[in-house]
């Protein structure tokens, strides 16, 4: 088997309306993903917005940097889309795209940081969202042997 290379693009428009790329590649992946997450910030403080939206031509909502902190050692953001609440305190977070849950937010009270009430919420229902969660690596594995993914915080997207 050969030496595998991870990609991570993101195109967006800088803050004089020119459209742009960039691309970070590397066979670690735990380095891709803490140089998107950079990269994200960097985007959020220039100023730029995001390109077309996956799948609809229209641009995506921009990010104002004001409303991204810095995340610490361990952390990584992800932009969440979709959420389905499971229970009277639970909800499955799901991100850009995905069709299996990412994450698992376990006191939905939390969602009022983002401006979502969830007391009208019904159970099993999915309502499109657009927020960022914090989240840090479990030292629990699950039965495969990936670490869980603990929410930390919850952060506006728009």
């Amino acid at each position: 088997m050969g030496d595998t290379t991870i990609t991570w693009t993101v195109k967006y428009l800088d803050p004089r309306g020119f459209e742009a790329s960039l691309t970070v590649a590397n066979s670690d992946g735990r380095a891709v993903l803490a140089k998107a997450d950079e990269i994200i910030e960097w985007l959020a403080r220039i100023g730029a917005q995001p390109a077309a939206a996956a799948g609809n031509g229209e641009p995506a909502a921009p990010v104002p940097a004001a409303q991204l902190t810095a995340l610490a050692e361990g952390e990584q953001r992800m932009l969440i889309t979709k959420l389905v609440r499971t229970d009277e305190t639970k909800a499955d977070l799901y991100g850009r795209g995905h069709r299996f849950k990412d994450l698992t937010l376990f006191d939905l009270s939390e969602l009022g940081a983002v401006g979502i009430d969830f007391a009208p919420l019904p159970q099993g229902q999915e309502h499109p969202c657009r927020f960022f969660a914090v989240y840090r690596e479990s030292g629990k594995r699950n039965k495969a042997g990936n670490p869980y993914k603990d929410v930390v915080r919850l952060e506006k997207a728009e």
